[in-house]
């Protein structure tokens, strides 16, 4: 046994020693740059808000439409700045837990917080546990552990009664979180995970969250692909002409050449650097796939006009963020960018705004301020979501003419 002992020893010494070295390097490298786009911004946007400097004079949180509205840097005429913190498909229970973040390290509070997001984040239907996001054995996003498991087994034999050999699966759910789940897991960590969910969904964070916290397996798509997809181009570097980023350029591939990933997440970088976190994702789309975008955009529309005609609004995690604000004394500005439209008469969005006053009514310290059109032309949408140059264009020029002013007017910069 004792010699046993002695052969192996050394081998599981030898095996962690070196687990714990490229663990260093990985940690000393620059991993998030090899990573995918979703996973650099995510990454940009962590370090940012748990930085105790730069303090912004007004935050900007929402999703990926949203996230096309461009910062302001202060200047002599406008000594103010304007971040636009938005990150696409994070859901709508994050983004209490998203200012809390922000504000945890900085001395200055922001005169107002401007929430952007698309109304559409709050249908009830989204506001479910990660872990079962079609309620299969759950009744609540904040049911004990206890609860979830009695459901799961009972839910179990019930099904198995009416002849269902297996459970029913959540694919679309699995799908989603395969997907966006880097945005919770890159965001926040273990800590985090233990404050902002209870009972079964709590476990399942956790277990997710916490393999995270190695950077061998945080980054593991950015070391495969440098270590064992390595081609040539991710050593060349692609200059595109001045005249891509106007808007009257039609978009080519010489505007859009096939980056490396670290080319791509520094050209990110830069833009949102110039723009204060501002970025138009309709620009990012390369020509073939802007062209079957077009060719789904109708469907598209239809079938998202068809489902909110269904959806029921659920503002509980609006709610949530408004008190995290208000209760620090912080101005909360509800601004939702244009929409495509289409939907300008879409039942789920007249009920939203209608719950939204009555919720308003409770908050001295919130405001509703929307754009002069809340919804813009079917051309200036790559599809249903994402604008084009023009439409990215004609966004920063109403919010900078008619929608800050009054926002500025409500919360004047400098003022707590």
């Amino acid at each position: 046994m004792s010699s046993i002992l002695r052969f192996k020893y050394p081998a599981l010494l030898l095996a962690c020693g070196v687990f714990v070295i490229l663990e260093i390097i990985a940690r000393i490298l620059p991993l998030e740059y090899a990573s995918g786009t979703g996973i650099y911004m995510t990454e940009n946007r962590k370090a940012l808000v748990e930085a105790s400097t730069p303090e912004f004079d007004y935050i900007i949180l929402g999703d990926s439409r949203s996230l096309s509205v461009k910062g302001h840097e202060p200047t002599t005429a406008e000594p103010y700045s304007i971040y636009n913190l938005s990150l696409p498909a994070m859901g709508p229970r994050y983004f209490q837990f998203y200012l809390e973040k922000y504000l945890e390290n900085r001395k200055k509070k922001p005169a107002a917080v401007i929430f952007a997001g698309d109304p559409g984040l709050f249908q009830r239907s989204w506001n479910t546990p990660s872990h079962d996001s079609k309620m299969l054995y759950s009744d609540a996003v904040d049911e004990s552990l206890w609860h979830y498991l009695s459901l799961r087994f009972t839910r179990r034999i019930e099904y198995f009664k009416q002849g269902q050999r297996t459970a029913p699966r959540d694919d679309f759910g699995a799908l989603l979180w395969d997907a966006f789940s880097h945005r919770y897991l890159h965001m926040f960590g273990p800590i985090d995970m233990m404050r902002q969910y209870t009972g079964a969904e709590r476990v399942f964070m956790l277990r997710e969250a916490i393999p995270n916290q190695l950077h061998l397996y945080r980054f593991r798509d950015g070391i495969k692909q440098y270590v064992f997809e390595i081609r040539a181009n991710s050593f060349r570097s692609h200059p595109v002409p001045a005249d891509c980023s106007k808007c009257s350029f039609v978009p080519q591939a010489i505007c859009h050449p096939d980056y490396s990933r670290i080319e791509q997440n520094v050209l990110l970088r830069e833009r949102l650097k110039a723009q204060y976190g501002g970025i138009n994702l309709g620009d990012l789309i390369e020509p073939n796939d802007r062209v079957k975008y077009y060719m789904m955009r109708e469907s598209a529309i239809k079938k998202q006009a068809q489902a909110f005609e269904k959806e029921l609004p659920d503002l509980a995690p609006l709610e949530a963020l408004i008190k995290t604000a208000t209760s620090r004394g912080i101005k909360i500005v509800l601004m939702d960018v244009p929409a495509i439209e289409p939907l300008r008469h879409a039942t789920y969005y007249r009920l939203y705004f209608e719950q939204l006053r009555e919720l308003v009514k409770k908050y001295p310290l919130a405001r509703i301020v929307r754009f002069p059109d809340p919804n813009y032309p079917v051309q200036l949408f790559v599809e249903q979501v994402h604008y084009e140059c023009e439409g990215a264009e004609r966004l920063n020029r109403e919010f900078y003419a008619s929608v800050f002013p009054e926002i500025k007017s409500f919360a004047p910069p400098g003022a707590e």
